[in-house]
């Protein structure tokens, strides 16, 4: 997460935020902007049904798009076979689905086409999913019927929500209400429910250009028992990892 989003999402005040946004440089200032707005990563979309725009094109030239895959797979193959054994299990399950031109893709512009960063993105999203799901699912996405019962307990309690409409920038929004923020039996029914949520939407295009507005409603979110810091740190690595 970088300095901009860390700023965006943690400031308690907005007296805070705003002396830290003055503390930016100048071009951070204006990248903050252009996040809030959307205005830029509006640009990238493909309109559905038709030609992409002359500005999506620019971005997302075909010969920036091959050139990266291939520098990606360079990239995964530097990374060391310690750090990468649940890539290399996925690989042995379901090697069309791991290299796969759509999958890869998501991770190239999470990156904002930095192979290096999308080959250590994708290599954490198997250890995430490994820890998370099993080596038996290692192999395609996850799906609801995988969640179990517990989950779909923390699921529905709607501690996280992906809302139904879409702020003005046509971006998704999840909204987290965080008195609801201890609706699960163990620590993993809340981490799996968030993987299958934020995975699910990430296969949307319009998702991997414009990313995604968080929500969080505090009103009576006071954790009753000492704070899960283990979760936080768990939810944290998934974020990278998607």
């Amino acid at each position: 997460m970088s300095l901009v989003q860390n700023i965006l999402t943690y400031c308690h005040s907005l007296k805070t935020a705003l002396r830290e946004y003055g503390q930016l440089p100048e071009t951070e200032q204006k990248q903050v902007w252009r996040d809030l707005s959307g205005t830029e990563a509006k640009g990238r979309l493909f309109i559905r049904g038709k030609e992409p725009s002359a500005f999506a094109r620019e971005f997302e030239p075909p010969s920036l798009i091959d050139e990266s895959l291939l520098k990606l797979d360079l990239e995964l193959l530097r990374i060391n076979l310690e750090k990468k054994r649940a890539y290399n299990k996925a690989l042995k399950a379901n090697r069309d689905y791991v290299l796969s031109r759509k999958f890869r893709l998501k991770f190239l512009r999470a990156e904002k086409f930095d192979a290096a960063l999308a080959a250590v993105r994708i290599v954490a999203h198997f250890e995430e999913k490994l820890e998370l799901f099993g080596e038996d699912l290692l192999g395609r996405e996850i799906i609801l019927s995988d969640l179990d019962e517990d989950d779909l307990d923390a699921l529905n309690t709607g501690y996280l929500q992906v809302l139904p409409e879409r702020d003005t920038n046509n971006r998704w929004v999840l909204f987290y209400y965080k008195a609801l923020s201890e609706c699960y039996k163990r620590r993993e029914n809340i981490l799996k429910v968030l993987w299958y949520a934020c995975n699910a939407i990430s296969e949307d295009e319009d998702v991997q250009k414009l990313g995604v507005v968080n929500v969080v409603y505090n009103v009576g979110g006071w954790v009753k028992h000492s704070f899960d810091y283990e979760k936080s740190r768990r939810v944290s690595r998934i974020f990278r990892a998607i």
